[in-house]
């Protein structure tokens, strides 16, 4: 199980990821943009970063550095419905990126190889949401 944290300014897609994740086990705090994420990173504690490109509340490029910025070895999972964006990502440091709309089984499977290459293997003492 991970401690994830979801950036995704779309309320129905926020909250369908963040109910598949939960099903799956991880641990999720959802926020509705990049500014939110950051003032609620250091409670979150995240394993896995999890975020949109193009947000109302502070992009994901924002979230993107300022998160690799307090925790460069973080994975960071960036999904937008623009290829460009989602090459931009890489080459800034996110992890792995995701073209919207996609599988979420493929969602499901980064998450898991992310999780057993940093080690979280069982349950956090702590829930959160």
């Amino acid at each position: 199980m991970a401690r994830i944290l979801l950036i995704e300014d779309d309320d129905d897609l926020r909250w369908a990821l963040s109910a598949v994740l939960a099903k799956h086990g991880h641990l999720i705090v959802d926020v509705a943009g990049g500014d939110d994420a950051i003032q609620r990173f250091d409670d979150a504690e995240p394993d896995v970063v999890i975020t949109d490109v193009m947000m109302e509340n502070g992009n994901g490029f924002e979230a993107l550095l300022k998160v690799l910025d307090l925790k460069r070895d973080l994975p960071v999972i960036v999904m937008s419905g623009d290829e460009g964006y989602l090459k931009d990502a890489s080459r800034i440091g996110a992890t792995h990126t995701l073209l919207k709309p996609f599988d979420v089984d493929a969602l499901m499977t980064t998450i898991d190889e992310l999780a057993e290459g940093a080690g979280i293997v069982g349950q956090r003492a702590a829930a959160f949401r």
